[in-house]
């Protein structure tokens, strides 16, 4: 519940604090005199909108804080999620500072405006006469009947399950468009792949080609110098071998004659032996070089098939060749296991869906179950506060396929008079009927549903004389097991009260103010007289404000 809100700088206030009471608390004061401002401020702390303009004094800075007690699990569930302090009091506060820049805290730490009215929404449940927009929400009509057959958290989980579906036929929708988009291109990546593929070039076929050909381009030239060399070496008419072992025969001579002779000698050996070991060189690589010139017409012809697809795709070598083969390759796996992904996806989406209509049918046998006792509860609360004629009905149908809320289609429809046909109650019903609805159906759910802390802002409005006395019973009755706060022109209103508070504007030092203060014993008595009769109140207002204060 609200223990109390402090409000400082905010609109015509200085500065406020008021304690609330956990039943009914009643606020009071004549037209303008600040009792919309406090529910502004409240707003505020809530997540509202801020605006420099609400700023009384422009050199200090604007602070609402509101403190609760008594939160239930599902504040606490969103504090441990935020990695926020739980102490035993919330407190909230909101701080404008004169440049209209907004901070919003939770226990003094500093969060997103976002995390807080995630917050606040399970806090206070506020309601004005111009702004009641739950009762034509047609969430607010799901929530009260979830409420009333005992599936909230029932149709909670569901939710969370349906989002889960959405997000799945997100994910395969995304999957789709980019397995289209590739498909665009694969009969193309596969023709290029295939006729890489059939090209069936071997590691090294491309050099080996390419040297074979150039070396039989040369095969006379390389025969001849092999010729020559072997004739010029050791097999032709004159060669060098034979020549070399004259030579050295003659040196060998004479020799002996002379150290220089001997020199010469032995470096003739040594030539005649190199000549013979080039000779040896020359034979071995003319056997490991055979030339092929079989087929050599064909190899040529494979060797432009190969350089022509090259070109083709702008590459080199046959190492680019397989590079660009796996690159092929890659692109068209990639697209089969999107493929995969997606048929998962699908069955994953099919078993959701089907587990989500079990679920959807279980929840719309509980809620068809009360709508008799919601149309009998709620019509009977507006008998009670004159509206005798008047009355709901619960407008069912069965959607074509499951949604957010399962597979009901519902809407609460309103007649406001007798003989009248029932409509959305946004066509039918004036501010007034509105507000007096609204109470009766959140009078109707209060005891099956978790409501927070109910703030009605002047619904009471074209209210007056017994039905006033029967709305302030019935908001009395609801304070009973719910913190009840109320903004009242009414005095029969008013007398319900387990704490009054009054408005009033003050002026001090050539400024107006708005103000409070807490009415009781004699002075509640004469508050609730001026609002009977006026200001002064006479004397049967006051013995009839005494007897509505019994």
């Amino acid at each position: 519940m609200l223990r109390s809100l402090h409000i400082t700088n905010y609109a015509l206030i200085e500065k406020i604090e008021i304690v609330f009471n956990h039943q009914l608390n009643i606020i009071t004061g004549e037209t303008g005199a600040g009792k919309s401002i406090i529910i502004g401020a409240l707003a505020l702390v809530l997540g509202s909108r801020t605006d420099s303009k609400h700023i009384l004094n422009k050199d200090k800075k604007t602070i609402v804080e509101a403190i609760f007690t008594e939160y239930d699990h599902t504040i606490k569930g969103i504090l441990e999620q935020e990695d926020l302090d739980q102490e035993d009091e919330l407190t909230l506060r909101r701080e404008i500072s004169v440049s209209g820049k907004s901070r919003a805290f939770i226990n003094d730490t500093p969060v997103t405006l976002h995390t807080l009215q995630k917050l606040t929404v399970h806090l206070i449940d506020l309601n004005r006469q111009h702004e009641i927009r739950d009762i034509v929400d047609k969430e607010f009509h799901y929530k009260m009947i979830d409420a009333l057959a005992g599936i909230e958290q029932k149709t909670k989980n569901y939710k969370a399950s349906y989002k889960s579906y959405l997000a799945k036929q997100n994910d395969l929708k995304v999957l789709q468009e980019k397995i289209g988009a590739e498909l665009k291109e694969r009969d193309f990546i596969m023709f290029q792949f295939n006729e890489l593929e059939a090209l069936g070039l071997k590691e090294g076929e491309f050099d080996y080609l390419t040297k074979t050909i150039q070396s039989a381009k040369k095969a006379e030239d390389i025969t001849q110098t092999f010729e020559f060399s072997s004739d010029l070496l050791s097999e032709g008419e004159s060669p060098m071998d034979d020549n070399f072992i004259n030579l050295g025969q003659a040196w060998k001579k004479i020799q002996d004659l002379n150290p220089a002779f001997k020199t010469i000698y032995e470096q003739i050996l040594n030539v005649q032996e190199e000549v013979r070991e080039l000779a040896n060189a020359i034979d071995l690589v003319k056997d490991k070089n055979q030339i092929d010139i079989d087929n050599i017409e064909e190899k040529e012809e494979r060797l432009d098939q190969i350089n022509k697809l090259m070109f083709k795709h702008q590459i080199k070598g046959e190492e680019e060749i397989f590079d660009l083969m796996n690159t092929l390759s890659s692109s068209i796996s990639s697209n089969d296991e999107d493929q995969k992904i997606a048929n998962k996806l699908e069955e994953e989406i099919k078993k959701l869906a089907n587990q989500l209509l079990k679920e959807a049918k279980s929840i719309s046998k509980a809620r068809k179950g009360v709508f008799t006792n919601l149309e009998k509860n709620v019509n009977n609360h507006l008998t009670s506060l004159s509206m005798e004629h008047a009355s709901i009905k619960v407008d069912w149908k069965q959607s074509e396929g499951i949604h957010m809320y399962g597979i009901d289609e519902v809407e609460i429809l309103f007649a406001p008079n007798k003989g009248s046909d029932y409509h959305p109650i946004k066509k039918v019903a004036s501010g007034g009927e509105s507000a007096r609805l609204m109470l009766c159906m959140k009078s109707t759910i209060a005891n099956a549903s978790q409501l927070p802390t109910m703030i009605f802002d002047e619904i009471d409005t074209g209210v007056s004389g017994d039905v006033a006395g029967k709305m302030g019973k019935m908001l009395n009755d609801l304070s009973e097991n719910h913190q009840i706060i109320v903004i009242t022109h009414l005095p029969q209103v008013a007398a319900k009260g387990n704490k009054h508070f009054f408005v009033y504007k003050e002026v001090k030092e050539d400024m107006t103010y708005s103000n409070m203060h807490l009415l009781e014993n004699e002075n509640r008595i004469l508050e609730i007289a001026k609002m009977l009769s006026g200001d002064p109140p006479s004397s049967s207002a006051i013995e009839n404000a005494k007897d509505l204060l019994k």
